[in-house]
Parts: C-alpha cells; structure tokens; sequence
C-alpha cells in the first residue's frame, strides 16, 4: 500500500503558494483576533456587598477580596484572571482555571464572591429566562 505523503514529486509550485497563503491567513486573523483584546476587558469582582472592584485584565496585580469565610485571593496575570486561595471547603473556584474572554467567570458561592470578564464583545448572542 502505497502513501500519499511518500511522494512529494506531485506537489506543484502553485500547491506550495496555496499552503504558504493559507498559513500566513491564519497567522494574521489569529494576531489581529486576540492581539490588544486583553487592552479593553475588565475584571468586574463582586462580593456580598457588591462590585468590589474593577481593574484592566491588562495589568498585573493581587486583589484580596473579603467574604463571609475569609479572603478569597484573586490574581490578574498576563492577560487572564483567577482565583488563587479561597477560603471555601471543597476549592471549587480554584479548579475552575483561568478565565480570560468577555462574559467568563468564576465564582466561589461558599464565600460569595464572583470573578468576571467584561468588554465591549460578548460570547453569546441571546440571554433567555
């Protein structure tokens, strides 16, 4: 049985220009897709009493946020958001990973307190009840 991948002797100039196009399309609508994005997304984080506060998903930082439990430690770093340390029983919020598109979140019910992305582009297009 014979491979097609063996014989390179069929592949054609044009066939190597269509290859190269098509990397060099998906190269250039990934850079422009997710390049500046992490510029105009917030990170909107609420507790039982409210937002708590809102700061650029763009820039580094530690928030230690008060709840009913204790502290719930949520970091911002290189783009993306998540819940380090919660003071919760079962840690759920802290497997949840790392959340970095509009309208993702993470949130830690025992200790009340909610991570989430905003921005002008969201995820879905409909919200029913």
């Amino acid at each position: 049985m014979k491979s097609l991948f063996k014989d390179y002797s069929s592949i054609t100039l044009a066939d190597k220009i269509l290859v190269g196009a098509l990397v060099l399309v998906v190269v250039l609508w990934s850079f422009l897709l997710f390049h500046g994005k992490a510029k105009d997304l917030k990170v909107e984080i609420y507790n039982k009493d409210g937002l708590y506060g809102v700061y650029p998903l763009s820039e580094t930082r530690t928030i230690r946020v008060p709840g009913p439990l204790g502290y719930t430690v949520v970091c911002i770093e290189s783009g993306k958001a998540y819940i380090q340390i919660s003071p919760c029983p079962n840690k759920i919020c802290v497997h949840m990973g790392k959340i970095w598109l509009p309208s993702q979140s993470v949130v830690c019910i025992p200790n009340r307190v909610v991570v989430r992305i905003s921005g002008k582009d969201r995820l879905f297009d409909a919200l029913t009840y």
